[in-house]
């Protein structure tokens, strides 16, 4: 009887086992697939996406960071990609989750969004400015992308479809941006992405 009781508690504790690895591999898969289109995502879409997204999932789909700086809480990394692109990717200390991911040409100004203008700007116009620009839409006829500025700002336009075409309604700017984006890089560092 004993016997009997005991195989099968281990039965179970190796259901479990195989069940926990196989779980992990496939949040492993969703994290890697979840960070195939999440660059420039708005920072407050991408805390409830983060949790995913570790350092490993990021190696494995850019590769081994070019620049790699530890500060007290976060830390981030500098990749630069074959489109020439900068991908920049904040991560937590303590959990080593990403914080952001931001892919790049170089970080933009205010004075860069001046020509959009509003109900006539299209996202093809924004795209020509930032070529990274995520459209998020938020319903059937809204949307918004967000933008990282220098001096620790961040753009955030707001979209309406028209005739089946996203105009550009407005533009917001926050200061300080809420993801501390610009403020965490070392100034070496910015002026790489400048």
């Amino acid at each position: 009887m004993k016997k009997g009781l005991l195989v099968f508690l281990i039965s179970i504790l190796i259901i479990n086992v195989v069940a926990c690895k196989e779980t992990t591999q496939n949040t492993n898969q969703i994290g890697e697939e979840v960070i195939m289109n999440i660059e420039n995502i708005p920072s407050s879409v991408r805390a409830a996406m983060s949790n995913r997204i570790n350092s490993s999932a990021i190696v494995r789909k850019y590769g081994k960071a070019d620049i790699k700086r530890k500060l007290e809480n976060k830390s981030y990394e500098i990749r630069y990609l074959d489109d020439e692109s900068k991908l920049i990717v904040v991560y937590d200390n303590d959990t080593n989750r990403v914080i952001d991911l931001w892919k790049l040409n170089k970080l933009l100004k205010r004075e860069d969004f001046q020509i959009l203008v509003g109900k006539e700007s299209l996202f093809n116009d924004v795209i020509n400015i930032d070529p990274y620009a995520f459209k998020l839409e938020t319903s059937a006829i809204t949307a918004i992308s967000e933008h990282k500025l220098v001096n620790n700002e961040v753009a955030i336009i707001s979209y309406i479809n028209r005739d089946k075409q996203w105009l550009v309604d407005k533009i917001d700017y926050v200061s300080p941006d809420p993801s501390e984006f610009t403020s965490i890089l070392l100034e070496e560092d910015i002026s790489l992405i400048q």
